[in-house]
């Protein structure tokens, strides 16, 4: 979505070229139409029958990485030559261990990741390059660092980017809050006011984002935006340092069609640009007991219908949906929360409930094991991961443990002994590794202490991996009716 919106404000703007393994025509045949912003305000169309985009070429997810990076350097080889910066917008999933940026996907399933080395590469070929990327990827903060680049980033390198939530009636999000902050501030930079002052720096641009951001989402900042300017120079007439052209944007966004907001019964959470929905939007428990039809003895019996399969199912998904999972506008969480809330509320498909049941197979057992690992490194005292909230927990502790926080989470990740997905279990989620990253501070550690107690877990590793298939062997006994179909 934010990929269509950003083609068609930059569409006529001196030469660009787009990259997607997914025609625009195959998406408008299956959803219609893609709307960008804040439902409860106004949305823009940026891709339906009549809104097409230009330049778009579509690759097979297998070369869509290859021709990606082979085009980048072509360009940046023109460009050096030249003189000019030049600007790229890179949408995909993130990844936290590597803060690879997920690009088409592999014969075998895989992702292919755009790692910051393959850019690197390409910088070292052309030192004097401009080169500016914009990213709405989780832990995209981490490419502000050890590259020389700028880099506009929606997300910290530990924290996942955010969407406008997912009306009702659409059942899917709405685009980057982050990119909807860099529009606004193109438009109030619009040349068409014809007024001519002061040129605005980079530094100045960064920082009237990050103010945007706020505006748009009373929980702004807990995103975690981040900017890093190439060569330090963050005094540079912000169009000069990131290559993004000046042009009449407010204009050309004018030019989509604009769907009204809705009316704010319609979503679970409200509009959290407003106090008093701000709470309710970032609320995620359903709250009170489960309904009796969604009991544990319903749970165990057995049976291949699609209706008690659903019972199986829901009771999974109230556990996790009141087990403080994190906002829904989280990237991660997109795709597994709207089936849960489908599920406790209205008829699924079997193949929508073998998919849900499949994910939360996994998101319970990366908290099970973030669990084991406390116990393993001898911390008796930290709360249960269902009663861990991570914004919570960093509202209680202020910025005095921050850097130690972030220097324990990122031991956490490079040990590497915490589980991922398998194929079909969904999006990767931090919970876990924020968990016992958390419990690690609450130690009060020397550094040293720390990497003994990585150590340990990263020699018990083999036994991690043993609980995890132990777990999800039993978790199978659970609900034979979902388990028996796969």
């Amino acid at each position: 979505m934010d990929f269509y919106l950003i083609n068609h404000l930059m569409k006529g703007l001196d030469s660009s070229a787009w990259f997607t393994c997914l025609a625009p025509e195959t998406l408008v045949e299956k959803y219609t139409e893609y709307a960008h912003g804040n439902h409860f305000n106004t949305r823009y169309v940026v891709l339906d029958e009549t809104q097409r985009p230009e330049n778009v070429q579509v690759f097979d997810e297998t070369v869509l990485l290859e021709e990606f990076l082979a085009y980048l350097e072509d360009t940046c080889k023109a460009a050096d030559a030249a003189n000019e910066p030049v600007f790229v917008a890179v949408f995909g999933h993130g990844e936290s261990d590597d803060l690879g940026i997920e690009i088409g996907r592999a014969a075998d399933g895989s992702e292919p990741l755009l790692l910051k080395s393959a850019v690197q590469a390409i910088l070292d070929k052309f030192p004097s390059l401009s080169l500016s990327i914009m990213f709405t990827s989780c832990y995209s903060g981490g490419w502000t660092t050890h590259l020389k680049i700028s880099a506009l980033t929606a997300a910290s390198h530990d924290k996942f980017s955010e969407s406008w939530p997912a009306p009702v009636s659409v059942g899917r999000v709405t685009g980057s809050i982050f990119t909807s902050a860099v529009i606004d501030m193109l438009q109030q930079d619009d040349i068409a006011a014809g007024v001519k002052e002061e040129a605005v720096t980079y530094q100045q641009f960064a920082e009237s984002i990050k103010a945007t951001v706020l505006l748009l989402d009373k929980v702004g900042d807990r995103h975690g935006v981040s900017f890093s300017a190439q060569d330090d120079e963050w005094e540079q007439e912000h169009h000069r340092r990131t290559g993004i052209p000046a042009a009449h944007y407010r204009d050309k966004l004018l030019e989509l069609r604009i769907l009204p907001s809705t009316d704010k019964t319609e979503s679970a959470h409200g509009d959290r640009t407003s106090d008093e929905q701000s709470e309710m939007w970032g609320q995620q428990r359903i709250g009170g007991a489960p309904p009796a039809r969604f009991g544990p003895s319903v749970r165990r019996r057995p049976g291949g219908s699609t209706r008690g399969v659903q019972r199986c199912v829901a009771k999974k998904a109230w556990d996790y949906l009141n087990a403080k999972p994190g906002r829904d506008t989280l990237a991660c969480h997109h795709h597994v929360h709207r089936l849960a809330r489908k599920c406790l509320s209205s008829p699924c498909t079997m193949e929508e409930l073998e998919d849900l049941d499949s994910c939360l197979d996994y998101r319970v057992k990366a908290m099970e094991t973030a669990q084991a690992v406390v116990r393993v490194m001898g911390i008796g005292s930290f709360q249960q991961p269902r009663f861990f909230d991570y914004e919570e927990w960093t509202d209680s502790h202020g910025g005095v443990l921050k850097e130690y926080y972030h220097l324990a989470y990122r031991a956490v990740l490079d040990g590497r002994f915490l589980p991922k997905p398998l194929r079909g279990e969904g999006r990767a989620i931090n919970k876990q590794t924020q968990y016992v990253a958390a419990a690690l501070v609450e130690q009060r550690l020397t550094v040293v202490e720390l990497a003994s107690k990585i150590s340990l877990a990263v020699s018990c590793k083999h036994s991690l991996t043993s609980f995890q298939a132990t777990w999800h062997a039993s978790s199978g006994t659970q609900g034979p009716a979902v388990k028996l179909r796969r």
